[in-house]
């Protein structure tokens, strides 16, 4: 059975004092204090936060990556850059359930997978031109 957070209805585990989702109490006698989850900001992209000891973290929005893994399928590898996307919507999915380590993870596989398809394009584009050179250079 998991507990829901009074005040955003999220499910959490039993042990949970605390909301992974909003950082409310889930117990009567926590409701004096507020945890405020480690890594994460106010907004949730970009922005700058209170994490854990008052320090300040920032948070990449995984949103972004979005158009690079696009922009490498289309120019330069498919099949890595198809493995990008997915990856980068993942990470999209788990930002947006709060889950920002797991956010984290996917994110920086797809950016591994982006650079891959870049590599791999790039590699392709100076094959050709060699081989287009050897062409005009061979003559009819």
């Amino acid at each position: 059975m998991s507990l829901v957070c009074p005040s955003c209805s999220h499910n959490n585990p039993d042990d949970s004092r605390f909301c992974q989702k909003c950082g409310s109490p889930l117990s009567e006698s926590d409701r004096s204090t507020r945890f405020e989850p480690e890594n994460r900001d106010q907004s949730g992209y970009g922005e700058y936060g209170s994490g854990a000891g008052g320090d300040y973290v920032a948070r990449s929005s995984p949103s972004g990556m979005l158009v690079w893994s696009i922009l490498a399928t289309v120019f330069c590898c498919q099949p890595a850059g198809i493995v990008a996307i997915v990856f980068t919507a993942l990470a999209m999915s788990a930002d947006g359930q709060g889950n920002y380590a797991q956010a984290d993870r996917n994110l920086n596989t797809a950016k591994t997978w982006a650079w891959a398809a870049f590599g791999i394009g790039l590699a392709g584009y100076l094959i050709y031109l060699v081989f287009v050179f050897i062409a005009v250079a061979a003559g009819p």
